[in-house]
């Protein structure tokens, strides 16, 4: 069995960062029609810090666009990572607990795997830094979105931005929707115009090494879920 890793990284990272910056700088906001006076000033993601939890297609993805904006990237992942002039520290995720409590941006890419279901708990975004911002492209059951909610009222999250939700997709009178510092796509987050291209030619490929009897591209790991 063989997965899409990699297919998605470009456009789901492009997303990611579409849907911070329209919530740092107040896109969002401004696309509602809500009065400028009342709003919070734009932040800068210059010489902010960035954890991605998942360095794999995705992942890398993020770290290479924010790290050109300036930002302080960190990774969290339980695999070896490459060193990448775009990532400053990489951990474990025994760590994140720890280490997420100094982030200003906190993007979800990380895989759905029985061990990682909810791992976005109340007890996770308590340790969240106050004011900081939460961005999933990844998976929704990665995510509680009752303690999401309870982040956005006790104003430890400035703003979220999720592409995917569980139940998805998410319902129009859902308590998510009324905030104003949130955005909510409905999964299209790995769309776009190359997608099918980049699916296409490691199927072909994965055809051809199957007929030669070679290794194939992209073979999941059945004991790590992914």
């Amino acid at each position: 069995m063989t997965n899409g890793r990699l297919i998605q990284g470009p456009e789901c990272a492009d997303h990611a960062m579409a849907l911070l910056l329209s919530l740092t700088r107040n896109i969002s906001r401004f696309v509602l029609g809500l009065d400028q006076k009342t709003m919070p000033r734009p932040i800068e993601l210059r010489n902010k810090k960035a954890i991605i939890i998942g360095a794999g297609g995705i992942g890398l993805n993020i770290a290479e666009r924010i790290s050109s904006f300036g930002v302080s990237v960190n990774v969290v992942d339980n695999n070896a990572v490459p060193m990448l002039p775009c990532i400053n520290n990489h951990y474990f995720l025994d760590d994140l607990i720890e280490v997420i409590t100094k982030m200003d941006f906190v993007f979800c890419s990380a895989p759905l795997t029985y061990k990682s279901y909810k791992m976005f708990d109340k007890k996770m975004i308590m340790s969240f830094k106050k004011g900081s911002y939460f961005i999933n492209v990844s998976r929704g059951a990665l995510v509680d979105l009752d303690a999401i909610q309870f982040g956005l009222k006790e104003k430890i999250l400035a703003g979220v931005g999720i592409d995917v939700s569980d139940p998805e997709p998410l319902s129009y009178n859902h308590p998510l929707r009324k905030f104003e510092n949130v955005v909510i796509t409905n999964h299209i987050a790995g769309l776009s115009d190359q997608n099918r291209l980049r699916s296409l030619e490691i199927v072909s490929e994965n055809i051809k090494r199957f007929c030669r009897g070679e290794t194939l591209i992209n073979v999941v790991d059945k004991r790590a879920g992914y």
